[in-house]
Protein backbone atom coordinates (compact mmCIF):
# COMPACT_ATOMS: atom_id res chain seq x y z
CA UNK A 1 0.00 0.00 0.00
CA UNK A 2 2.73 2.45 0.94
CA UNK A 3 4.49 1.99 -2.39
CA UNK A 4 1.44 3.61 -4.00
CA UNK A 5 1.51 6.32 -1.37
CA UNK A 6 5.14 7.16 -2.15
CA UNK A 7 4.36 7.38 -5.85
CA UNK A 8 1.47 9.73 -5.12
CA UNK A 9 3.59 11.83 -2.77
CA UNK A 10 6.48 12.12 -5.19
CA UNK A 11 4.16 13.09 -8.03
CA UNK A 12 4.12 16.58 -6.57
CA UNK A 13 7.79 16.94 -7.50
CA UNK A 14 6.85 17.03 -11.18
CA UNK A 15 4.66 20.08 -10.48
CA UNK A 16 2.14 18.71 -12.99
CA UNK A 17 -1.27 20.35 -12.91
CA UNK A 18 -3.45 18.45 -10.46
CA UNK A 19 -0.60 16.50 -8.82
CA UNK A 20 -1.59 15.60 -5.29
CA UNK A 21 -0.43 13.71 -2.24
CA UNK A 22 -2.21 10.65 -0.84
CA UNK A 23 -2.72 12.28 2.54
CA UNK A 24 -4.01 9.18 4.29
CA UNK A 25 -1.03 7.00 3.37
CA UNK A 26 1.42 9.84 4.03
CA UNK A 27 0.05 10.29 7.55
CA UNK A 28 -0.08 6.55 8.13
CA UNK A 29 3.54 5.92 7.21
CA UNK A 30 4.97 8.84 9.17
CA UNK A 31 2.68 8.28 12.17
CA UNK A 32 1.01 11.66 11.89
CA UNK A 33 -2.08 11.12 14.03
CA UNK A 34 -4.37 13.61 12.31
CA UNK A 35 -7.44 13.55 10.13
CA UNK A 36 -8.87 16.10 7.74
CA UNK A 37 -9.32 18.99 8.36
CA UNK A 38 -6.77 18.98 11.23
CA UNK A 39 -4.03 18.37 8.65
CA UNK A 40 -3.80 20.28 5.38
CA UNK A 41 -1.28 20.59 2.55
CA UNK A 42 -0.63 24.21 1.51
CA UNK A 43 1.70 24.35 -1.53
CA UNK A 44 3.37 27.60 -2.52
CA UNK A 45 5.57 28.69 -5.39
CA UNK A 46 8.96 30.30 -4.79
CA UNK A 47 11.39 31.18 -7.57
CA UNK A 48 9.66 28.82 -9.97
CA UNK A 49 9.66 25.87 -7.56
CA UNK A 50 6.57 24.31 -6.04
CA UNK A 51 7.24 23.91 -2.32
CA UNK A 52 5.10 22.08 0.20
CA UNK A 53 3.92 23.65 3.42
CA UNK A 54 1.64 21.80 5.83
CA UNK A 55 -0.64 22.91 8.65
CA UNK A 56 -1.56 20.89 11.75
CA UNK A 57 -4.25 22.25 14.05
CA UNK A 58 -5.17 21.34 17.64
CA UNK A 59 -8.54 19.83 18.55
CA UNK A 60 -9.53 22.91 20.55
CA UNK A 61 -8.90 26.61 20.14
CA UNK A 62 -5.40 27.53 18.96
CA UNK A 63 -3.19 29.49 21.37
CA UNK A 64 -0.83 30.55 18.59
CA UNK A 65 1.20 29.38 15.61
CA UNK A 66 4.58 27.61 15.69
CA UNK A 67 6.65 27.30 12.52
CA UNK A 68 8.82 24.17 12.32
CA UNK A 69 11.82 23.78 10.00
CA UNK A 70 13.54 20.43 9.34
CA UNK A 71 17.20 19.48 8.92
CA UNK A 72 19.25 18.28 5.96
CA UNK A 73 17.93 15.16 4.17
CA UNK A 74 14.86 15.28 6.44
CA UNK A 75 11.45 16.82 5.83
CA UNK A 76 8.36 17.92 7.74
CA UNK A 77 6.97 14.47 8.57
CA UNK A 78 10.16 13.49 10.44
CA UNK A 79 9.14 16.13 12.99
CA UNK A 80 6.03 14.06 13.90
CA UNK A 81 6.81 13.77 17.66
CA UNK A 82 7.37 17.54 17.95
CA UNK A 83 4.29 18.37 15.87
CA UNK A 84 2.13 16.14 18.06
CA UNK A 85 3.45 17.64 21.30
CA UNK A 86 2.88 21.20 20.08
CA UNK A 87 -0.67 20.58 18.89
CA UNK A 88 -1.45 18.86 22.20
CA UNK A 89 -0.26 22.07 23.88
CA UNK A 90 -2.80 24.00 21.79
CA UNK A 91 -0.55 25.37 19.04
CA UNK A 92 -1.23 25.38 15.33
CA UNK A 93 1.90 24.03 13.63
CA UNK A 94 3.12 25.08 10.18
CA UNK A 95 5.89 23.13 8.47
CA UNK A 96 7.86 23.63 5.27
CA UNK A 97 9.78 21.14 3.16
CA UNK A 98 12.79 23.14 2.00
CA UNK A 99 13.77 23.07 -1.71
CA UNK A 100 14.95 19.61 -2.76
CA UNK A 101 13.50 17.92 0.33
CA UNK A 102 10.43 15.86 1.09
CA UNK A 103 7.44 16.89 -1.03
CA UNK A 104 9.03 20.10 -2.34
CA UNK A 105 10.45 20.58 -5.82
CA UNK A 106 14.07 21.24 -6.71
CA UNK A 107 17.23 19.20 -7.21
CA UNK A 108 17.29 16.56 -4.50
CA UNK A 109 19.18 17.81 -1.42
CA UNK A 110 21.04 20.42 -3.49
CA UNK A 111 21.28 24.19 -3.62
CA UNK A 112 23.55 26.65 -5.38
CA UNK A 113 23.58 29.14 -2.50
CA UNK A 114 22.08 29.62 0.96
CA UNK A 115 19.92 32.31 -0.67
CA UNK A 116 17.79 29.47 -2.11
CA UNK A 117 16.75 28.34 1.36
CA UNK A 118 16.35 31.84 2.80
CA UNK A 119 14.11 32.91 -0.09
CA UNK A 120 11.88 29.89 0.57
CA UNK A 121 11.74 30.70 4.29
CA UNK A 122 10.96 34.36 3.71
CA UNK A 123 8.12 33.58 1.28
CA UNK A 124 6.70 30.95 3.64
CA UNK A 125 6.66 33.38 6.59
CA UNK A 126 5.20 36.29 4.62
CA UNK A 127 2.09 37.64 6.30
CA UNK A 128 2.47 35.55 9.46
CA UNK A 129 1.68 37.16 12.79
CA UNK A 130 4.60 38.61 14.76
CA UNK A 131 6.38 37.92 16.98
CA UNK A 132 7.13 34.64 15.27
CA UNK A 133 7.52 31.35 17.11
CA UNK A 134 9.97 29.09 15.28
CA UNK A 135 11.59 25.73 16.06
CA UNK A 136 14.34 24.57 13.70
CA UNK A 137 16.61 21.54 13.55
CA UNK A 138 20.19 21.19 12.26
CA UNK A 139 20.38 22.65 8.73
CA UNK A 140 17.04 24.34 9.35
CA UNK A 141 18.85 26.22 12.13
CA UNK A 142 21.50 27.37 9.65
CA UNK A 143 18.75 28.73 7.40
CA UNK A 144 17.07 30.42 10.34
CA UNK A 145 20.31 31.92 11.69
CA UNK A 146 21.07 33.34 8.26
CA UNK A 147 17.56 34.81 8.17
CA UNK A 148 18.23 36.40 11.57
CA UNK A 149 21.55 37.74 10.29
CA UNK A 150 19.70 39.36 7.38
CA UNK A 151 16.97 40.71 9.71
CA UNK A 152 14.33 38.62 7.93
CA UNK A 153 13.63 37.33 11.45
CA UNK A 154 13.55 40.15 13.99
CA UNK A 155 14.94 40.00 17.52
CA UNK A 156 11.49 39.63 19.12
CA UNK A 157 10.97 36.19 17.57
CA UNK A 158 10.84 33.25 19.97
CA UNK A 159 13.36 30.86 18.47
CA UNK A 160 14.47 27.35 19.40
CA UNK A 161 17.50 25.80 17.67
CA UNK A 162 17.86 22.01 17.98
CA UNK A 163 21.40 20.73 17.25
CA UNK A 164 22.20 23.74 15.05
CA UNK A 165 24.49 23.28 12.05
CA UNK A 166 27.33 25.63 11.27
CA UNK A 167 29.98 22.98 10.69
CA UNK A 168 29.42 19.26 10.51
CA UNK A 169 31.52 16.85 12.54
CA UNK A 170 33.95 15.78 9.77
CA UNK A 171 34.37 19.33 8.48
CA UNK A 172 38.15 19.27 7.98
CA UNK A 173 38.31 15.68 6.75
CA UNK A 174 35.57 16.26 4.20
CA UNK A 175 37.40 19.38 2.99
CA UNK A 176 40.42 17.23 2.19
CA UNK A 177 38.27 14.69 0.36
CA UNK A 178 36.51 17.43 -1.57
CA UNK A 179 39.86 18.91 -2.66
CA UNK A 180 41.13 15.50 -3.82
CA UNK A 181 38.11 14.11 -5.65
CA UNK A 182 35.52 16.89 -5.71
CA UNK A 183 36.37 17.69 -9.30
CA UNK A 184 35.57 14.11 -10.35
CA UNK A 185 32.34 13.33 -8.48
CA UNK A 186 28.97 15.05 -8.23
CA UNK A 187 27.72 13.40 -5.06
CA UNK A 188 28.67 11.04 -2.25
CA UNK A 189 26.51 8.47 -0.43
CA UNK A 190 24.95 9.55 2.85
CA UNK A 191 26.11 7.84 6.02
CA UNK A 192 23.59 6.04 8.19
CA UNK A 193 24.33 7.15 11.74
CA UNK A 194 22.37 6.56 14.91
CA UNK A 195 20.83 9.95 15.63
CA UNK A 196 18.36 8.97 18.35
CA UNK A 197 18.16 6.62 21.31
CA UNK A 198 14.56 5.78 20.41
CA UNK A 199 14.38 2.64 18.25
CA UNK A 200 11.02 3.48 16.67
CA UNK A 201 12.14 6.96 15.62
CA UNK A 202 15.45 5.62 14.33
CA UNK A 203 13.64 3.02 12.23
CA UNK A 204 11.27 5.64 10.82
CA UNK A 205 14.19 7.72 9.57
CA UNK A 206 16.17 4.79 8.20
CA UNK A 207 13.12 3.57 6.25
CA UNK A 208 12.07 7.00 5.04
CA UNK A 209 11.06 6.72 1.35
CA UNK A 210 11.45 10.48 0.85
CA UNK A 211 15.03 10.64 2.16
CA UNK A 212 17.75 11.27 -0.47
CA UNK A 213 20.48 8.63 -0.55
CA UNK A 214 23.26 10.88 -1.81
CA UNK A 215 24.74 14.25 -0.82
CA UNK A 216 25.53 16.53 -3.78
CA UNK A 217 28.97 18.14 -3.70
CA UNK A 218 27.47 21.49 -4.68
CA UNK A 219 25.43 21.48 -1.45
CA UNK A 220 28.64 20.90 0.52
CA UNK A 221 30.30 23.83 -1.22
CA UNK A 222 27.29 26.10 -0.73
CA UNK A 223 27.23 25.39 3.01
CA UNK A 224 30.99 25.95 3.30
CA UNK A 225 30.65 29.35 1.64
CA UNK A 226 27.81 30.25 3.97
CA UNK A 227 29.67 29.11 7.12
CA UNK A 228 32.71 31.18 6.15
CA UNK A 229 30.51 34.29 6.02
CA UNK A 230 28.44 33.47 9.08
CA UNK A 231 31.42 32.78 11.31
CA UNK A 232 32.61 36.40 11.03
CA UNK A 233 29.18 37.92 11.70
CA UNK A 234 29.01 40.71 14.28
CA UNK A 235 26.92 40.18 17.41
CA UNK A 236 23.15 40.12 16.87
CA UNK A 237 20.41 41.02 19.41
CA UNK A 238 18.29 37.88 18.93
CA UNK A 239 17.81 35.56 21.92
CA UNK A 240 17.44 32.01 20.61
CA UNK A 241 17.43 28.98 22.89
CA UNK A 242 19.86 26.26 21.77
CA UNK A 243 19.32 22.62 22.76
CA UNK A 244 22.25 20.31 22.03
CA UNK A 245 23.04 16.66 22.71
CA UNK A 246 26.59 15.86 23.76
CA UNK A 247 26.44 12.51 21.92
CA UNK A 248 25.67 14.21 18.62
CA UNK A 249 27.93 12.74 15.92
CA UNK A 250 26.50 14.77 13.03
CA UNK A 251 27.42 18.40 13.82
CA UNK A 252 30.64 19.76 15.31
CA UNK A 253 28.69 21.06 18.29
CA UNK A 254 31.69 22.33 20.28
CA UNK A 255 32.81 24.58 17.44
CA UNK A 256 29.24 25.57 16.64
CA UNK A 257 28.63 26.50 20.29
CA UNK A 258 31.52 28.96 20.22
CA UNK A 259 30.38 30.56 16.96
CA UNK A 260 26.71 30.82 17.95
CA UNK A 261 27.62 32.20 21.37
CA UNK A 262 29.69 34.91 19.70
CA UNK A 263 26.97 35.70 17.16
CA UNK A 264 24.08 35.65 19.62
CA UNK A 265 25.51 36.77 23.00
CA UNK A 266 22.03 36.76 24.57
CA UNK A 267 21.31 33.16 23.54
CA UNK A 268 20.70 30.45 26.14
CA UNK A 269 22.40 27.07 25.78
CA UNK A 270 21.26 23.76 27.23
CA UNK A 271 23.19 20.51 26.84
CA UNK A 272 21.96 16.95 27.26
CA UNK A 273 24.59 14.37 28.22
CA UNK A 274 22.75 11.46 26.55
CA UNK A 275 21.25 13.41 23.68
CA UNK A 276 22.05 12.61 20.06
CA UNK A 277 21.35 14.66 16.93
CA UNK A 278 17.56 14.29 16.80
CA UNK A 279 16.60 15.51 20.27
CA UNK A 280 12.98 15.84 19.12
CA UNK A 281 12.99 12.08 18.44
CA UNK A 282 14.93 10.88 21.47
CA UNK A 283 13.79 8.26 23.99
CA UNK A 284 10.62 9.34 25.87
CA UNK A 285 12.08 10.70 29.13
CA UNK A 286 14.70 12.85 27.41
CA UNK A 287 12.24 13.88 24.71
CA UNK A 288 9.80 15.11 27.36
CA UNK A 289 12.50 17.29 28.93
CA UNK A 290 13.34 18.76 25.53
CA UNK A 291 9.69 19.44 24.70
CA UNK A 292 9.04 21.09 28.07
CA UNK A 293 11.90 23.50 27.44
CA UNK A 294 10.66 24.24 23.92
CA UNK A 295 7.19 25.05 25.23
CA UNK A 296 8.65 27.36 27.88
CA UNK A 297 10.64 29.27 25.25
CA UNK A 298 7.70 29.58 22.88
CA UNK A 299 5.35 30.82 25.55
CA UNK A 300 7.77 33.19 27.26
CA UNK A 301 7.76 36.97 27.10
Amino acid sequence: MWAFGVAAALSILTADEGASVDARLYRQHFELRYDDPQHAFEPLEVQGLRLMSQRFTPTGDSVGVVHVLHGYLDHAAIQAPLIERLTQAGYTVRTLDLPGHGLSGGSRAAIEHMDDYVAALEAWLEGQQRPLRIVAHSMGCAVLMEAMRRRVIDSKARVVLLAPLVRWRAWRLSAVGEALIGWAVRSVPRRKRRTSGDEAFQALRQNDPLRPERIPIKWVRALRRWAKTFEVTSALPHRPMILQGRRDRVVDWRHNHRIIQKTFPSASFHFFAQGRHHLQGEEPILRSRVFAMIEEQLGGD
